[in-house]
C-alpha cells in the first residue's frame, strides 16, 4: 500500500512538473507508469560497466570477484533491473585495496556526472546513441546480501591472502559479522 501511495504521489509530482527527463541513482525499480511520465523517459547512472554487475550492490560484487575494472553506465530505465539501453559508459582501473566508497566516488562524481551532462546535451541536440544490452543473465545479479550470505561468500579456504585482504579492506560488511557488540561504540565501529 505504501509503494502505491508513493507511486501516486511521485506520478502526480512528475506530471505537475511536466518533466522532460528523470535521472535516477540508487533508486528502487520504478513502474512504467512512473518512468514513462517525463517526455524523454528516465535514465539511470549505474556504477558498473553494464551488463556486468546489474543490481543493487555492484561495487561490493566487483570486490568479491576481484574484478579490477570499474566503470559507470548511463542507461535508459525500463522494466528490468539495469537492463535498459546503454547511452554512455566510462571505465577505470580499481587498484587492489581501494575502498568501495572511493570506487563509488570515482564512478559517480568523477566520471558519471560529466558523462551524464554529455548525454543530456546529446539528447537535447537530438543525438541519441543507444545500444541495446544483451540479455545475458549473471549469477546473483548483485543482490544485497544478508550478513549470513556475505559470510558464506568469504571463502577462507580457497581465496589467497591477497583476495581476502582486498575484500576485507574494501568493504565494511564483514564488521557486522566478525566484530562483537563490545567493540562497537556510539560513534561507529572501532
Amino acid at each position: 500500500d505504501l509503494k502505491n501511495r508513493i507511486d501516486e504521489r511521485l506520478g502526480a509530482w512528475l506530471g505537475a512538473l511536466s518533466a522532460d527527463i528523470l535521472v535516477t541513482y540508487v533508486a528502487p525499480l520504478l513502474p512504467s507508469e512512473i518512468f514513462m511520465i517525463p517526455t524523454y523517459g528516465t535514465i539511470n547512472i549505474h556504477p558498473s560497466l553494464l551488463p556486468k554487475y546489474r543490481g543493487a550492490h555492484p561495487i561490493m560484487w566487483m570486490h568479491l570477484n576481484m574484478d579490477q575494472e570499474g566503470g559507470v553506465t548511463i542507461h535508459r530505465v525500463d522494466t528490468g533491473m539495469d537492463t535498459g539501453a546503454i547511452l554512455a559508459q566510462a571505465a577505470f582501473h580499481i587498484p587492489l585495496g581501494t575502498h568501495e566508497c572511493v570506487v563509488e566516488r570515482v564512478a559517480i562524481d568523477e566520471l558519471g556526472v560529466p558523462l551524464l551532462k554529455k548525454v543530456l546535451r546529446q539528447m537535447g541536440a537530438g543525438i541519441i546513441n543507444a545500444q541495446i544490452q544483451p540479455t545475458v543473465k549473471f549469477p546473483d545479479n548483485c543482490k544485497r546480501l544478508t550478513p549470513q550470505e556475505y559470510r558464506a561468500k568469504l571463502d577462507w579456504d580457497k581465496w589467497d591472502i591477497k583476495h581476502l585482504w582486498h575484500v576485507l579492506r574494501c568493504t565494511d560488511h564483514w564488521k557486522a559479522i566478525y566484530l562483537s557488540d563490545k567493540l562497537k561504540c556510539r560513534s561507529g565501529v572501532w
